[in-house]
């Protein structure tokens, strides 16, 4: 069951990474920057106004000290803050930095931002209670049936004679829409699966300390390692052109690809982990399967990068594979820390992934700001890599030496 729900999730990522591709492509270099500064701002606020509250529900249910009814009951009453919220913060940023969010695009895409931020918290939170409970094989297959169909219609609109143009604000559109049904799809599915369970939600909500403190922790840690993973892209931003930025966003989004197959694992391993269904030897050489296939196939990557995509995309992206060779192996090596993090979180250690997540922030802001203005998407590279290995080898210093729960 674990290897065939491993085989769907590569499925959906496989098809969501030709989906990149083909936004990349059509949209050249600079739209490509604008949209990737769109789906950033939309990431990082899904982020702050969701609180990481998916990790507290998958952990909290599949530990047991919890049933659905009562997290529904939870997530419904907290999206209603989340709201509030968004609204608070986006007059702040309009009335104390003269700043809206989603403002480098037209106006229209501030309701789209709204829309794909509602639709990413609700699913979140919703697939968050079927992963507790490996409920994973319908969600994926449902899911790649959504990109799938996104894919069609991205091809649809391209090779369309009558369709409009292509651009950066087109395909916001287009994933708001696909962001929305998976929305749609997560609660369906739950409903489905827990029908019978489902009544009184908001009786008894579970607002304890022992939540409040986990989900505190989770989110500190998600939001220091997002700047981690993100912040580059703001800093090449503004020393440089739209265009650096699809070109840094490009390479980074080959690079990462080397993170899909450690997230399906961490995804998939967290409940067996916190259920302790999963032995600590069996981890073990699950990493280092992890790496030593990654080593490989980075070293293939290298070698065929020039080569493949100008095909796949077109020449002007041929100027990201330095970043992309130097951004690679500290990809890799972080591999180790994404798998560390879910049995920390598992093991109810998620100040380690805090610790972890300062360090790696701290490194990766100062030689970002030493590196970017002279060097470019380049000195971005060299900055995450540094800052990667250095957090990876602290994750695994604590794996090895730090408290056992």
């Amino acid at each position: 069951m674990l290897k065939k729900n491993i085989f769907l999730r590569l499925v959906l990522q496989f098809i969501q990474f030709v989906v990149a591709i083909l936004v990349a492509r059509y949209l050249g270099a600079s739209e490509n920057g604008s949209f990737s500064l769109f789906i950033t701002e939309a990431a990082f606020l899904i982020l702050i106004i969701g609180f990481s509250f998916e990790s507290s529900i998958t952990y909290f249910l599949a530990k047991q000290k919890i049933n659905v009814s009562n997290i529904i009951g939870l997530i419904v009453s907290l999206f209603v803050f989340q709201i509030l919220f968004f609204v608070l913060l986006y007059f702040i940023s309009k009335w104390s930095f003269e700043h809206t969010f989603f403002n480098n695009f037209s106006k229209r895409n501030l309701f789209y931002g709204i829309l794909f931020i509602i639709a990413f918290i609700i699913g979140n939170a919703f697939s968050a209670i079927l992963f507790a409970f490996k409920k994973f094989e319908k969600y994926f297959i449902g899911s790649i049936f959504i990109q799938l169909a996104l894919l069609v219609y991205i091809l649809l609109v391209k090779h369309n004679d009558l369709q409009f143009y292509l651009d950066a604000n087109v395909v916001i559109a287009i994933f708001t829409c696909a962001a929305l049904l998976q929305a749609l799809f997560s609660i369906i599915l739950v409903y489905a699966s827990f029908k019978h369970e489902i009544k009184n939600i908001f009786n008894n909500l579970p607002f304890t300390k022992e939540i409040f403190k986990y989900t505190l922790l989770v989110f500190l840690a998600n939001c220091i390692q997002f700047l981690c993973y993100r912040m580059d892209v703001w800093f090449v931003d503004y020393y440089h052109t739209r265009e650096a930025v699809g070109q840094y966003a490009f390479a980074t989004k080959i690079a990462q690809l080397w993170w899909v197959l450690p997230q399906i694992m961490a995804a998939l391993f967290f409940p067996l982990l916190a259920l302790k269904e999963q032995s600590v030897e069996s981890f073990k050489r699950s990493i280092f399967y992890l790496i030593f296939i990654s080593i490989i196939t980075g070293l293939v990557a290298m070698l065929l990068y020039p080569f493949i995509i100008p095909i796949v995309t077109s020449a002007e992206y041929l100027i990201s594979y330095k970043a992309f060779v130097c951004l690679l192996p500290g990809v890799i090596f972080f591999s180790i820390n994404i798998l560390l993090a879910s049995k920390f979180s598992a093991d109810g250690n998620v100040i380690y992934n805090l610790k972890i997540s300062i360090i790696c922030f701290v490194i990766v802001l100062v030689f970002n700001m030493l590196l970017i203005p002279k060097y470019g998407i380049v000195g971005a590279a060299i900055a995450s890599t540094i800052a990667y290995t250095f957090s990876s080898i602290f994750a695994i210093f604590k794996f090895v030496y730090g408290k056992k729960n």
